[in-house]
């Protein structure tokens, strides 16, 4: 009980993972975005459910024809064990009718990848402060009993899988009543083959219970890093090990990554701790493994890979603890004691900038803070693929009157639609003609084939026609806007169409705004102690006595600052920029500026690509002028009292400002 109130029940604890849950729930509310492709939605989805029943028959009509193909009829193989499988496992789906509801909610909900990785956080916090015995000189004392060994040992595997666990509670659980404030009217007990996305899901599971399912199976997934990680606590120094638990779970995303499905290597793909950690709707999707010629799962085979690993690493764990008695050194450290010496002996002296990145990367974790929000930024933009909105009616018309917008060219446009509409009148006159002899044809009995053919005809022109209108409003609206702008400023502007320019500069305010967030944390989580980390060594009154200690020492970490803020602001808020131009093309950036309606009063003469730059040339300015405020606050302050300023002056106001849109 006494561990559990010192590890999870105290006031820093508490307080740590209060913000944390405070940032995961507006972050979550900005991925909650409706201008994103969520998840299929109208008619789409309607469409979807009408046809689940015929598309289950489809895949087993297909597995019967493909038995009786010659190519396939080998009962020995691996393919003709997988035909009978999928068979099975979709018989399994015949009797489930999925039904229609507001899904965005719940899928925003299992695609957010920031709570799996908040819950991975939680349980390596956990096993961090396993070390407090070590760091305070106290670790052979407590080794001395027996209770020091096993039972502190069992009472902190209990308590690292108590805190993962609540962790994965309270962060989904926070979710899922946001989605349903943002997105109401989920029926959680339809079959979870109602959403699009786990339509192959095998198995008669409710949203609710699948939900649950995905929970344990993430908390599971987090449980076993955290134990492998512990287990590698008794081996070796814990900045040793946590840098090789980094590059362990990096070495399993470039598996998840680089690995095809249909490749040999897929086992490596599916039987992987990243994917089942981070990437779980992938066991959505329907998938057999070759293992040794039989079809197994890729769900089922993970759960067991998992469930296996976690049994295991408790075993070891316990076993290695348990048998730990005190010693003032192991076997393992001498040898890489020795292998420092050896390198440090021939290795070139390290330049005064290379100490300072080292203090700020390595020593302080900056390097691994950057590369996750980066990463953060990167997951959360790149879960739902923005919708391209725009109507065919709409677009070819910015094609035929694409250039310089002039007097004679708004006034084509004008004659364009003019036309249009006489060309509707003399199309609805004939049809009126066209009416009066069908009933005249009808009353004489005579045949009325072609006159119905020309009246369907007639019909389907107008229609046409009062489309072509519509788009050619749209189109014509901001001509003469431009026009106006032109004949006001003199500056010729193009007729361009700007939808995506509207959605990367102002129209995604809620990905603009996260960005801004993940930015500000970049900054004050990284430069917290920049300038603290002397006068947290009592170096500070030794540095100040040299020259190059107080001018040089400070101008390189100004030049540290700058280049983490300008990187990673650049990597943060680009994501969206690429995400953009996967969907639509940035065309026209040579053209003014002012050619976007979004951007008609901005002052200066620039070109698209132009103000582009100078967007994410203000975006740095404000991160440096961040960094500075942090670094002067680093100066005056440790870096617990830093962290906890920027927070609230800085990450919470902008939070609160977020949260208006």
């Amino acid at each position: 009980m006494l561990e559990l109130k010192r590890i999870l029940w105290n006031r820093k604890t508490l307080l740590l993972f209060g913000i944390l849950i405070l940032l995961h729930g507006a972050f979550f509310v900005f991925q909650c975005n409706d201008k994103k492709a969520i998840t299929l939605t109208g008619d789409e989805l309607t469409e979807y459910i009408d046809g689940y029943e015929a598309y289950v028959q489809s895949v087993q009509e297909n597995v019967v024809m493909m038995k009786e193909n010659p190519l396939f009829s080998n009962s020995d193989s691996f393919v003709y064990r997988n035909l009978i499988k999928t068979g099975e496992d979709y018989s399994k789906l015949t009797g489930i009718r999925p039904v229609s509801g507001e899904n965005r909610g719940i899928v925003a909900v299992f695609q957010f990848n920031l709570s799996t990785f908040l819950i991975l956080l939680a349980g390596v916090y956990i096993v961090l402060c396993f070390l407090a015995e070590r760091q305070k000189g106290l670790y052979l004392l407590v080794r001395c009993t027996e209770r020091g060994r096993t039972v502190l040992s069992l009472q902190r595997i209990g308590i690292l899988c108590l805190g993962v666990f609540a962790a994965a509670i309270i962060l989904f659980g926070s979710n899922y009543i946001l989605s349903a404030l943002l997105f109401p009217g989920c029926d959680m007990s339809r079959p979870i083959q109602s959403i699009p996305e786990f339509g192959s899901v095998i198995g008669h599971y409710s949203i609710a219970e699948y939900l649950i399912l995905f929970l344990v199976r993430k908390a599971c997934g987090c449980l076993f890093a955290c134990l492998l990680l512990y287990f590698c606590m008794s081996l070796f120094r814990s900045g040793f090990c946590v840098v090789a638990f980094f590059l362990l779970m990096l070495g399993e995303y470039a598996l998840y990554a680089f690995i095809i499905p249909t490749g040999k290597w897929s086992a490596l793909k599916y039987i992987n701790l990243y994917t089942y950690t981070f990437c779980g709707t992938d066991y959505a999707k329907y998938y057999n493994l070759n293992v040794f010629g039989k079809p197994l799962n890729i769900v089922g085979t993970a759960d067991w890979f998992i469930l296996i690993g976690t049994a295991v690493m408790v075993f070891l764990c316990l076993l290695q603890y348990a048998r730990q008695y005190p010693r003032s050194e192991y076997r393992t450290l001498r040898i890489i004691e020795r292998m420092r010496v050896f390198f440090s002996r021939h290795k070139p002296a390290p330049s005064l900038m290379t100490w300072e990145l080292k203090k700020v990367l390595i020593s302080q974790k900056g390097l691994f803070i950057f590369i996750i929000l980066v990463y953060l930024a990167y997951s959360a933009s790149t879960e739902s693929n923005y919708m391209d909105f725009r109507s065919k009616y709409v677009t070819h018309w910015y094609e035929d009157f694409a250039g310089e917008v002039t007097e004679e060219r708004v006034t084509l446009m004008h004659e364009t639609k003019a036309k249009l509409e006489d060309d509707i009148i003399l199309w609805e006159e004939s049809l009126q003609k066209q009416r009066q002899y069908l009933a005249e044809h009808i009353a004489t009995g005579k045949s009325v084939d072609m006159i119905l053919k020309f009246i369907h005809d007639l019909e389907e022109a107008i229609q046409e026609n009062e489309r072509q209108i519509t788009g050619l409003d749209v189109v014509l609206s901001q001509a003469d806007d431009c026009l106006s702008y032109h004949l006001k400023t003199g500056r010729t502007v193009m007729l361009i169409d700007a939808n995506m320019y509207e959605l990367l500069f102002h129209g995604d305010k809620q990905t603009i705004l996260r960005n801004y967030l993940y930015t500000l944390l970049m900054v004050v989580l990284v430069m917290s102690g920049i300038m603290s980390c002397e006068k947290a060594a009592h170096m500070e009154t030794m540095l100040h006595t040299l020259y190059r200690g107080r001018v040089q020492t400070v101008l390189r970490k100004i030049a540290i600052m700058v280049g983490v803020c300008v990187i990673g602001t650049l990597a943060i808020h680009l994501v969206q920029y690429i995400q953009i131009g996967k969907v639509f093309e940035f065309t026209n950036q040579d053209a003014l500026a002012q050619s976007v309606p979004y951007l008609r009063n901005f002052p200066l003469p620039l070109t698209i690509k132009q103000y582009i730059y100078f967007l994410y040339t203000v975006r740095i300015l404000i991160s440096v002028a961040m960094g500075s405020a942090v670094m002067y606050l680093s100066s005056k302050f440790g870096r617990i009292t830093t962290l906890a300023f920027g927070v609230f002056l800085l990450i919470l106001p902008m939070g609160l400002l977020a949260m208006r849109f």
